[in-house]
């Protein structure tokens, strides 16, 4: 809270910067890059202040964030979708983007529109109910190709309030190595048919904070990621939001590259969404000391191009390949957890491997209801990304527990919904695990 009123009055201190004085045009149309970087840039110099956009709509392309400088959004800022407006490296393809920078603020109330749809739209595919994105082909890039809508890389005391964020082409938003970083009363929106546009990334950071947001997007909701070279993820704390996702509403990985740590989700409401919490521990990196309490769950299938198949708690690690290194998943409790779901849930560890990764796995007050209620149907355990099999058809069983050691059930329940389905399986499913402690759970049978 310290760093944060620092942050705060660090930026406060200085004068307000207009960009409309700098030459910017709020009428969708004129690329302002050059006059929101000259006011922001000239707060800087001057030792900080607050850089405004006004109401009305601001075209832009690449604009980079100054240390000790509030950006304050009362209109709405729009990405250019011209690839020209853009530096000619596509690591650099972000609308807002800030590296190494201390005291960054983004506030106010307005909006930033990544524009995705329906600019970035090459075809519909009705059978999978989803947006196939185009993507730019300059400077032999390879992969999602289109901007993020905002990315802050190594940066600390960052405060983000107030703002809604929409229709991102790729990630929305992304914390990238980032330390001290509060994130608070924040939209986040995307079109649940479009892919890669996770609502927030956070990537090997320390120390964030997300409280009272609400987000409701195609891909992930709140990911978190460790990248080789960043250093670990560590306390992060996530509080009261609100989530939808038609992939992992909360998910760890796939990237685990370093390790994972000391976190905690409480008070959240996940609805309508592919998976609710997810870890997908695929690198060398290990995940360890997650707590996720007093959390509502609403899962459901998707169409089968999304990951998940409407598993309320996913557990796995896996390797992408043969020769991946194993990190291990460790001391994750689960508590005072509500779930109304089309599948169950799944622990499962790495069978190619001597000994158990996952374990230390602890459910107490957990209560799982399955039931069917979309309009799809696809009973299955689902490994993506590893290796093959990544879909494997089988019976849906409450709690599946495959390569796992050690993990305890305590005053928690289970049941399978009327009517009930042909493929509704055990209550308790066990393949290669031990120590597994039931005791504690009583459950419906078909």
């Amino acid at each position: 809270l310290l760093l944060l009123l620092f942050c705060l009055s660090a930026v406060s201190a200085g004068n307000i910067y207009n960009i409309v004085d700098f030459g910017a045009k709020g009428d969708g149309k004129t690329v302002n890059s050059a006059a929101i970087q000259r006011a922001l840039d000239t707060a800087s110099a001057s030792g900080g202040g607050t850089v405004l956009v006004p109401p009305g709509q601001f075209l832009t392309g690449f604009i980079q964030l100054r240390s000790n400088v509030e950006f304050r959004v009362v209109g709405s800022v729009l990405g250019s979708t011209n690839v020209t407006d853009y530096p000619p490296h596509s690591n650099l393809w972000v609308i807002v983007y800030a590296n190494g920078e201390t005291n960054v603020v983004l506030s106010g109330n307005g909006t930033l529109n990544g524009q995705a749809v329906p600019a970035y739209v090459d075809h519909y595919d009705p059978v999978q109910n989803q947006l196939i994105p185009r993507t730019w082909k300059e400077y032999n890039c390879s992969g999602e190709c289109r901007p993020r809508l905002l990315q802050l890389i190594r940066c600390t005391n960052v405060h983000v309030s107030g703002l809604t964020f929409e229709n991102s082409p790729d990630w929305t938003t992304h914390y990238l190595g980032c330390k001290n970083v509060t994130i608070d009363r924040v939209q986040v929106l995307g079109d649940n048919r479009w892919p890669n546009n996770d609502a927030m990334d956070i990537d090997s950071s320390v120390d964030v904070t997300i409280t009272n947001s609400f987000m409701s997007t195609g891909d992930d909701g709140i990911c978190l990621k460790s990248t080789s070279g960043y250093g670990p993820l560590r306390n992060v704390v996530a509080r009261n939001n609100t989530i939808q996702s038609r992939s992992g509403a909360i998910k760890f990985g796939s990237a685990t590259e370093e390790n994972m740590e000391d976190c905690l989700f409480e008070n959240i409401a996940i609805v309508n969404s592919n998976r609710g919490i997810g870890l997908q521990q695929r690198d060398s990196g290990n995940i360890t000391n997650i707590t996720f309490r007093n959390i509502e769950i609403e899962t459901r299938y998707w169409p089968e191009t999304w990951w998940g198949s409407a598993e309320p708690i996913w557990i796995t690690s896996t390797g992408r390949t043969l020769t991946d290194a194993a990190g291990y998943i460790s001391n994750i409790s689960f508590v005072n957890i509500n779930a109304h779901s089309e599948n169950g849930v799944l622990v499962s560890g790495r069978p190619e491997l001597l000994g158990h990764v996952v374990h230390n796995i602890f459910f107490d007050h957990v209560r799982i209801d399955v039931d069917r209620f979309s309009n799809y149907s696809f009973p299955r355990r689902d490994y993506r990304p590893s290796l093959p099999p990544q879909l494997v058809p089988c019976s849906i069983d409450l709690f599946y527990f495959q390569h796992t050691q050690n993990a305890v059930l305590n005053n928690c329940t289970a049941k399978f919904s009327l009517p009930l389905q042909p493929f509704y399986g055990a209550c308790v499913g066990n393949s290669f695990s031990t120590a597994i402690d039931t005791a504690g759970l009583a459950c419906g049978k078909p």
